[in-house]
C-alpha cells in the first residue's frame, strides 16, 4: 500500500485509485483482527512518542492500536480501514462494534470507556474513536442483572 504521507497532494483521480488499492488490500486481511509482529509495523509506528505503542491489531474492517497510558491503563485508538473520497478514515462504529472489537484484542473482561473532554481540550484530526482500558473495575456502570452493585467484602465501592 502506498505511503498516506501525499494523500494531500493526490487529485481526485489519485485518491479514487488509492482507494481502490486499499480496499483490494483490505480483503486479502482476516474477518477478525489479528495481532500485527512488531517487524511488520511501518516505520511510523516503531517511533517513540508521548505514549508507547505496544500491539497494532488488523482486519478487514478495522485497525487497533494499543498504547500504554498512565496508572496502568492501555488506549485503544480504533478506525475503520475504509476511506471516504477526502480519503479520510469512514467513522460509524457502533457500541456493539467496539465491545466486539475490545473483546477480540484480548480486553473483554475489562471495563473500557470513552472520553468526552472538555471544548478547550478536544482533538478531533481523524474519524478515530479511543477506548481507555482500566485494570480496576468501576464504582459505577453495568452488571448483568442491573446497576452495578457493591462488593460485600468491601462497602467502599
Amino acid at each position: 500500500m502506498k505511503n498516506k504521507t501525499n494523500i494531500k497532494n493526490m487529485n481526485r483521480e489519485q485518491r479514487r485509485q488509492y482507494k481502490k488499492a486499499v480496499s483490494r488490500e483490505n480483503t486479502l486481511r482476516p474477518h477478525n483482527l489479528s495481532l500485527i509482529p512488531k517487524p511488520e509495523w511501518p516505520d511510523a509506528m516503531r517511533k517513540k512518542g508521548p505514549r508507547v505503542l505496544k500491539e497494532v491489531w488488523h482486519s478487514r474492517k478495522y485497525i487497533v492500536q494499543v498504547f500504554e497510558e498512565p496508572e496502568n491503563v492501555e488506549r485503544l485508538s480504533i478506525c475503520r480501514t475504509e476511506y471516504n473520497t477526502q480519503l479520510e478514515y469512514i467513522d460509524r462504529l457502533t457500541w456493539e462494534q467496539l465491545q466486539q472489537i475490545k473483546d477480540q484484542v484480548g480486553r473483554g473482561d475489562k471495563y473500557a470507556i470513552e472520553v468526552y473532554p472538555k471544548n478547550c481540550d478536544v482533538v478531533n484530526v481523524a474519524n478515530m474513536r479511543h477506548l481507555w482500558i482500566l485494570e480496576n473495575p468501576l464504582k459505577y456502570g453495568w452488571e448483568k442483572g442491573g446497576a452495578h452493585k457493591k462488593k460485600k467484602n468491601n462497602p467502599e465501592q
